[in-house]
């Protein structure tokens, strides 16, 4: 059996219910929880003190062994 506390499907599922509504395609944080929580007077580096990450720059690489795809005959028009 898993411990309680750890990260899961249905967890992420109720959060969401419990905390967030769609908004013209966005969910984003219901007024209720911003209130409860004081969202509005937090900032990102409250959540996250520490540097951001720095990602290193790798170019994206053709698959070995196949050709790029090509548009089919029958769907290029004449």
């Amino acid at each position: 059996s898993r411990r309680k506390h750890l990260f899961s499907r249905d967890r992420l599922k109720l959060f969401l219910k419990q905390h967030c509504e769609p908004h013209d395609g966005v969910i984003k944080a219901k007024a209720t929880s911003i209130e409860k929580y004081n969202l509005a007077e937090r900032n990102f580096s409250y959540f996250f003190p520490d540097e951001p990450p720095t990602f290193i720059f790798s170019p994206a690489s053709r698959r070995r062994g196949r050709p790029p795809k090509r548009a089919s005959a029958s769907l290029v028009s004449n």
